[in-house]
């Protein structure tokens, strides 16, 4: 059996889920189980999975190699130098 991948609006500053195909508690079971294959797969074979690459989807790029995203890190790293970056969801009122 194979199951259906969310279905996505994506713009440059968010991801929205349009659908889900899970509609029961034993989809989500199977999708679990199938997630946890392939993370151990992905592991395996010194990659990142599907499931870790939205967490890494910083700069737009998708990675599938670790060495790749420390690379993207240090080319940006030397580029801002001292320059400081905040996300814009950080308090920066006088009283915190």
């Amino acid at each position: 059996m194979k199951t259906a991948l969310p279905t996505y609006r994506e713009k440059w500053w968010t991801k929205e889920i349009i659908s889900r195909p899970i509609k029961t508690l034993e989809d989500a079971k199977e999708l679990m189980k199938k997630d946890i294959e392939r993370i151990y797969e992905c592991i395996d074979k010194g990659k990142f999975c599907h499931q870790a690459k939205e967490q890494l989807n910083l700069f737009g790029e998708n990675f599938e190699y670790p060495d790749q995203v420390n690379d993207m890190f240090e080319r940006i790293d030397k580029k801002l130098g001292d320059t400081m970056m905040i996300a814009p969801e950080t308090d920066l009122s006088p009283e915190n």
